[in-house]
């Protein structure tokens, strides 16, 4: 016997336009897009004995089977709604499940699984929500302080039992409970809390060792840092100083021959000193840039470049007052 099914929501408003019921397995025309069954328009092509025969029943437009789609999304929302068998007259089960429900559980259905165990029709033990409440009430406290007994105590082995005791219990065994055979009865939640104590004790000690050696590499760079740059200042002084002598010797010979000269060889003069004040100038703010310096990483560059500058500038100055002490030499 055929298995029906109707729908028990009447409300879904797309209906096929042949059996103008809730369409399963739904399809469309693409010449008006008219829904339909897909059971329906089979049945359309084949009562068709040619294809020019095969008109679409809403628009009576000419189609042919590739003019007729799948519509995915109707068939997704029909698959949701519930439907009602007939047969056995069991309700509430989803379209989606209609074939299984023909070839496993229907009990009218000649193709039903014979093995298969339906559910019971007896009313549901409780069917009352406070009855239901007392009876787990009663049910509970006798399980919870059973299930307390059997894992309260048991004589495990401690940390202070390093296996020199052969008389001590290994963990599981019940003990004597007397002092005289070195037994420790023990909880097992304080057992395993202390391995999680010498757990936690190992991973602190790992993380102080890591925080020293980072600590003890920082101070090591600052070191350095500290030791570059009082060589740097070593070499700027001395470089100033050798400058510095440099200059008060070509100051003394000037001082000496400038007088009864030419104006060229005044200019010179004027022009050599010039250099001499702006070299010891830009050597002496070098110096004071490396005094300084408080430790910032951002300002030293700063100042770094600062220094590199007025380095550039003072030898330039530098090999101008050579030039024009040159020309000095030769024109006295």
């Amino acid at each position: 016997m055929p298995v029906s099914f109707l729908f028990i929501d009447k409300s879904f408003n797309v209906k096929c336009a042949l059996c103008r019921d809730i369409p399963i397995d739904a399809c469309d025309t693409r010449c008006c897009g008219s829904v339909y069954c897909a059971r329906c328009i089979n049945n359309l092509s084949l009562s068709s004995s040619s294809s020019k025969d095969k008109y679409c029943p809403a628009c009576s437009a000419p189609i042919s089977t590739s003019d007729v789609s799948e519509n995915f999304y109707l068939r997704k929302r029909v698959d949701e709604l519930e439907v009602s068998c007939d047969t056995c007259g069991e309700s509430g089960i989803r379209s989606q499940m209609r074939e299984k429900h023909t070839e496993a559980q229907c009990r009218g259905s000649r193709t039903a699984n014979s093995n298969y165990v339906y559910p019971p029709t007896s009313p549901a033990p409780y069917t009352n929500t406070r009855e239901r409440e007392s009876t787990i009430a009663e049910s509970a406290p006798p399980a919870y302080e059973s299930l307390r007994n059997d894992l309260a105590f048991e004589s495990i082995p401690t940390e202070a039992n390093d296996g020199s005791d052969q008389n001590a219990p290994e963990y599981g065994q019940q003990s004597s409970g007397t002092a005289t055979d070195g037994a420790v009865t023990v909880s097992k939640g304080s057992y395993f809390m202390s391995i999680l104590r010498s757990a936690w004790s190992r991973i602190a000690g790992v993380v102080e060792t890591h925080r020293a050696t980072k600590k003890l590499r920082r101070e090591q760079a600052n070191q350095n840092r500290a030791e570059k740059i009082s060589r740097c200042k070593q070499k700027v002084a001395a470089m100033w100083l050798k400058n510095a002598e440099g200059y008060g010797s070509s100051s003394t010979t000037i001082a000496d021959t400038s007088r009864g000269k030419s104006k060229k060889c005044q200019r010179a003069q004027r022009k050599e000193a010039k250099w001499a004040r702006k070299h010891e100038h830009f050597s002496k703010k070098c110096y004071e840039l490396l005094e300084r310096n408080d430790g910032d990483d951002d300002k030293r560059k700063r100042e770094c470049r600062y220094q590199r500058r007025w380095t550039r500038k003072a030898n330039r100055c530098a090999r101008k007052q050579e030039r024009w002490c040159s020309r000095i030499d030769c024109r006295i």
